[in-house]
């Protein structure tokens, strides 16, 4: 039996594609272009994508080996389940892969990283008390008049 071929649309971490080459051969073709997919995409067997890629019908039915696709995404809305379904190939999301692939939290916008994170304390998980401020003092309705 030929071993598996996979096929990476969007690129995939190091980690990944040695735990994948242990069991089968990856191709990492980043940044294919919607024809040349279509051209190439009858000599795998599966395909991972991310947000980048879009797979239609059209694809699935351009993919004669083809038995699984896997989202490494947040969502799986770049992947024609039913196309998919229909020509007989499984998709699979990675719900864990974005968590492991996010940037870290000081590449947020600002108010994004001034949040207050939450804090976990022996029951649930809730947000520290808020500081109590100290009264500013009463300028009798006129401003900057103290």
């Amino acid at each position: 039996m030929t071993p598996w071929r996979i096929l990476l649309t969007d690129g995939l971490d190091e980690n990944g594609q040695a735990l994948l080459r242990q069991a089968a051969t990856v191709d990492d073709q980043c940044g294919v272009s919607p024809y040349e997919l279509l051209k190439i995409i009858k000599d795998y067997d599966a395909l991972i994508v991310q947000n980048r890629t879009r797979l239609t019908a059209g694809v699935f039915e351009a993919a004669q080996r083809l038995k699984g696709v896997g989202g490494a995404s947040v969502s799986i809305d770049n992947i024609d389940l039913p196309g998919a379904h229909q020509h007989g190939v499984t998709g699979v999301n990675a719900p864990a892969s974005p968590p492991l692939a996010a940037p870290p939290p000081s590449a947020a916008p600002k108010p994004l990283r001034s949040r207050t994170p939450r804090v976990k304390d022996e029951t649930t998980w809730t947000r520290p008390p808020k500081p109590l401020l100290e009264p500013k003092q009463r300028t009798g309705g006129r401003r900057n008049a103290g």
